[in-house]
């Protein structure tokens, strides 16, 4: 089989947290659009399970608050439990949307198994935090793979607006065209507004921006919005994104912004943030 007709594949990581179910409803969505598989992956923490041998491990039971002790034999009960449910969930939202998908469940360290996993993919999908962590950063597994050469989709735990429309941060680079370029893939099924931010030092390069966006996507329904490059640029486009309807953000990597800025604003948004390579 040539490159050109590999069917391309989204990892999709589960975990059954909110934002993980949020991260699956999206990569089916991105899937039929991009005629795409689905592989789901359920990771067994080998961290959480060894600590189970520790007699003096606790936990907090999630329903009365109250510490127990960690057994063994009911963790990887529970593991199974949980796999099986993800696999289930995955199960009807890919049939329901006629995508092709498989699952399988593996053990290991959860954020250097999705790194690993990453780079046999086109894209992964996952939520910004895993498990119950209400932190205001990125977890583990996010970061683990944001570092991995390989287009993401990060969810918060708000489930994707279909129709709302999706903004594109263009910033002349060739991620940011092939952002461009996969936001018009995305509006195929059916009227979608794409808006686009331009990240620009000044009036000569944003309005030269504008000429290179608007002619990748055939025009835009209103004037792009410039974006300054001055002063931490990436809280003035979460600053734009709260005043505004959007379903979904193309960012390109390797642009203006750094990765540091970058796992500030996928970690600040409550919005899926699609990462294009």
């Amino acid at each position: 089989m040539r490159e050109a007709e590999r069917p391309r594949r989204i990892l999709l990581a589960l975990d059954l947290s909110p934002e993980s179910r949020a991260a699956a409803e999206a990569a089916v969505d991105l899937a039929r659009a991009l005629r795409a598989e689905i592989e789901g992956l359920f990771v067994e923490d080998l961290e959480l399970l060894s600590m189970a041998q520790n007699p003096s491990a606790r936990q907090v039971d999630p329903l009365g608050g109250a510490m127990r002790q960690l057994e063994p034999g009911a963790l990887e009960r529970r593991l199974r439990v949980q796999a099986e449910r993800a696999r289930g969930l995955l199960e009807r939202s890919a049939t329901s949307r006629g995508v092709s998908w498989s699952f399988r469940v593996v053990r290991g360290r959860v954020a250097e198994t999705l790194r690993v996993a990453a780079t046999s993919v086109d894209w992964v999908a996952l939520g910004r935090r895993s498990g119950t962590s209400r932190t205001g950063r990125l977890g583990s597994a996010a970061r683990a793979v944001l570092s991995e050469a390989v287009g993401a989709l990060v969810t918060s735990s708000h489930l994707p607006r279909p129709k709302a429309p999706l903004v594109v941060l263009y910033d002349g680079s060739p991620a940011a065209e092939r952002a461009a370029r996969m936001a018009a893939s995305l509006t195929g099924e059916g009227p979608r507004r794409i808006d686009a931010f331009l990240l620009a030092a000044g009036e000569q390069e944003r309005d030269a921006l504008r000429g290179q966006v608007e002619e990748i996507l055939g025009g835009l329904p209103r004037a792009p919005l410039w974006i300054s490059t001055q002063d931490h640029p990436w809280e003035s486009i979460a600053k734009a994104l709260g005043e505004r309807s959007a379903g979904l953000l193309l960012l390109p990597a390797g642009g203006r912004l750094s990765a540091p800025e970058l796992e500030e604003l996928i970690a600040t948004l409550e919005l899926p943030v699609f990462l294009v390579r």
